[in-house]
């Protein structure tokens, strides 16, 4: 009684309310979340509500890691969404610098809108933005009233932007190249492919710090609502990933994604830790024991920067082989298909995770 007299004492101040994670405490909005997901391609989605006292405003001007769609369900917000500076995405978990963000914005690079009960309004992941309760223009007999909202967050996790599209490409890509190979695999070759790809990892993750394609979410997974649409999506996927593979083709470098990790090594930190999930890509519920997925551990890694160094020439060759022979040879059904193999076991726990809060919160 305390916590809502509280509540109570706040909103007649002029504070907002933020429920956050209604997903777990109704049904209907935790299969509301789970279709927006499905239809994104994403493994979940999460979803928050806000209440806001009349000639007032929550949050201050901010942006977000995630894509956002603003549902109103009662009274009028008027919301304002200002241009980013930079067409780089932020990454989830990224650190976001919300300080002053409006007194750094240009005053002409913005657009109003106005929400209307049953009104949506979709933000971009990086776009700062704010809102405030108003009267309606188009009632101007009414007074300002409270405003009730629904904000579904679509969070981007790393596996799911393009980026990771491209490392399950190349994962899967190498797993085919060394099933090929016969019994009298030579190990120096070995080495040195195990060396180059990598590399070409790191080579990739790179291009994702600075190619917005990189960081956008991957539809591969979704699920398309409109016969019509379906082929036009798969051809829009196909058209990213092949643009994707001649990216990495004309920009990964081999004496950048080397000094990249001896960096990394030197300062005690692991150069492949942001695509460890890589080790999910096992079929069905498997989890692809450490020795065979490909990607050494840290004391592993150091070993073979070393063996790098010592034979830089030979290593680069292999590097530029290696990149040459992926770009050509990778093929999208067959990353398409471990990709989503790796979709539906992260949906899989999140649907498990919900379902229990569903009746932790409803018992």
């Amino acid at each position: 009684m305390d916590d809502i007299l509280s509540c109570k004492e706040a909103y007649e101040e002029g504070y907002t309310t933020a429920l956050r994670g209604m997903e777990f405490r109704f049904e209907s909005i935790a299969d509301l979340a789970e279709e927006l997901a499905c239809l994104f391609g994403q493994p979940s989605a999460g979803v928050n509500m806000y209440v806001t006292p009349p000639n007032s405003q929550g949050l201050a001007c901010h942006s977000d890691d995630h894509c956002v769609f603003v549902c109103q369900l009662v009274g009028v917000k008027k919301w304002t969404v200002f241009h980013p500076k930079s067409l780089q995405l932020p990454r989830l978990y990224e650190t976001v610098d919300n300080a002053h963000e409006a007194d750094r914005l240009e005053l002409d690079g913005s657009e109003h809108f106005l929400l209307r009960e049953r009104d949506v309004l979709y933000i971009p992941r990086g776009f700062p933005h704010e809102a405030c309760t108003v009267v309606d223009n188009d009632r101007p007999n009414e007074t300002a009233e409270l405003s009730l909202h629904l904000t579904l967050a679509i969070e981007v996790e790393p596996p799911f932007e393009w980026e990771g599209f491209a490392h399950v490409a190349l994962h899967n890509w190498y797993l085919n190249l060394k099933q090929s190979y016969s019994t009298s695999y030579d190990s120096l070759c070995g080495s040195l492919n195990a060396i180059s790809v990598n590399l070409m990892h790191v080579a990739i993750m790179l291009i994702g710090d600075s190619d917005p394609t990189f960081r956008k979410a991957c539809l591969v997974g979704a699920i398309s609502l409109l016969s019509d649409s379906k082929d036009w999506l798969d051809l829009n996927q196909r058209a990213i990933f092949s643009h994707l593979v001649e990216t990495i083709d004309a920009r990964s470098s081999f004496s950048d994604a080397l000094r990249n990790v001896t960096q990394s090594l030197q300062e005690n930190e692991d150069p492949l830790q942001q695509i460890r999930w890589l080790m999910h890509l096992g079929n069905e519920d498997e989890v692809i024991e450490v020795q065979k997925w490909n990607i050494p551990s840290v004391e592993e890694f150091e070993r073979l920067i070393l063996f790098s160094h010592e034979h830089e020439d030979e290593t680069e060759a292999a590097f530029l082989e290696v990149k040459s022979k992926f770009c050509s040879q990778a093929v999208f059904e067959d990353v398409e298909k471990c990709y989503k193999i790796l979709l539906e076991k992260y949906r899989k726990v999140r649907k498990q995770y919900t379902r229990g809060m569903l009746s932790l919160h409803c018992n």
